[in-house]
């Protein structure tokens, strides 16, 4: 083979293998910055989460509501736990606002708020998978 034809034929391997790694450290810079995305994606979703269904006192409710912490505490009783409230602890207790809120409004239409407790249970399937 021609010494001339040799050179070229390494010119080009060496162009070769030169973009191959710059076209290699390209992928991991942008598999770097689609990890740290997703990253903020997943941190945004989680913070997001807190303000969608907020979960409050009983103070916070009857506040919000415009009812007495007593009120709170007799509907209580009608309310299902995991739904509209969750039990933190024996003394602690903590309220779906945004679930006791429609439940107001849909007293007369328990098919409405029906659909409100499946998106929401809808809402935390998607969270938990």
């Amino acid at each position: 083979m021609d010494q001339k034809i040799f050179d070229q034929l390494l010119s080009i391997v060496e162009e070769t293998n030169n973009r191959l790694k710059e076209t290699t450290a390209t992928n991991q810079q942008l598999c770097d910055r689609v990890e740290y995305l997703s990253q903020q994606v997943e941190s945004l979703e989680q913070k997001i989460s807190l303000d969608l269904y907020p979960h409050v006192d009983k103070y916070t409710v009857a506040q919000i509501l415009n009812i007495s912490a007593n009120t709170v505490r007799t509907k209580h009783r009608q309310w299902i736990e995991g739904v509209h409230y969750i039990t933190v602890s024996p003394r602690v207790v903590r309220y779906n606002l945004k679930l006791i809120e429609d439940w107001i409004k849909n007293r007369g239409d328990a098919t409405a708020h029906r659909r409100a407790i499946e998106k929401y249970q809808s809402y935390v399937a998607r969270r938990v998978a």
